[in-house]
């Protein structure tokens, strides 16, 4: 699965860089910005994005890099290359470590690419535990208003449960589950 992840990594980038001409990148530990044929992102994305389904939010700053999102797990807000804590039911507690989020824009194509990872994830109640980790792709342009950007969704979660039967278990994902169709962010 790892193979896959980083042969699709691979093709999203060479596909989008192309022969388009020199890219601009901001590089740090936890962010990567990727802007090709042009030396700024365009001010249309810029801002908050909220999606219509999963509870995804994005925050897109001036310069291209994600100052905070909203996961689909945990639903709090998280801050790149920072541990969230979240509070469960009955006592429960989370714990979500983000990991490297990239931003790719082309200018040609006019294609936004968001790659959000979460590095490790872990929610305990009791002796129940489900933890793992995530890796998630958005591709997509925006609308002619510039109020929507639809992107297609691709997610490589990991899930383990420890559960009295069993002891870090990997959950099973169907073949083809990774599509999660188009989800449409709307601009706040």
């Amino acid at each position: 699965m790892k193979s896959l992840v980083a042969i699709i990594s691979c093709a999203v980038i060479m596909a989008l860089m192309g022969c388009h001409g020199p890219a601009k990148a901001i590089n740090d530990p936890n962010m990567q910005v990727i802007l090709i044929g042009t030396n700024k992102l365009p001010s249309q994305f810029v801002g908050k994005w909220a999606a219509d389904r999963e509870g995804w939010e994005i925050n897109i700053e001036k310069d291209g890099r994600i100052s905070s999102i909203i996961h689909t797990i945990g639903r709090a807000p998280m801050k790149n290359g920072h541990t969230t804590t979240v509070d469960l039911v009955d006592n429960g507690k989370g714990t979500i470590r983000a990991g490297k989020w990239i931003v790719q824009y082309n200018e040609k194509t006019k294609e936004l690419v968001v790659e959000i990872n979460i590095e490790k994830f872990q929610f305990v109640k009791g002796q129940q535990v489900v933890q793992g980790s995530s890796q998630d792709f958005f591709i997509g342009s925006l609308s002619k208003d510039n109020q929507h950007w639809v992107a297609a969704w691709t997610s490589f979660p990991k899930y383990y449960v420890t559960t009295e039967g069993y002891n870090d278990y990997q959950l099973p994902s169907d073949e083809g589950s990774e599509d999660q169709g188009f989800i449409d962010f709307v601009k706040k």
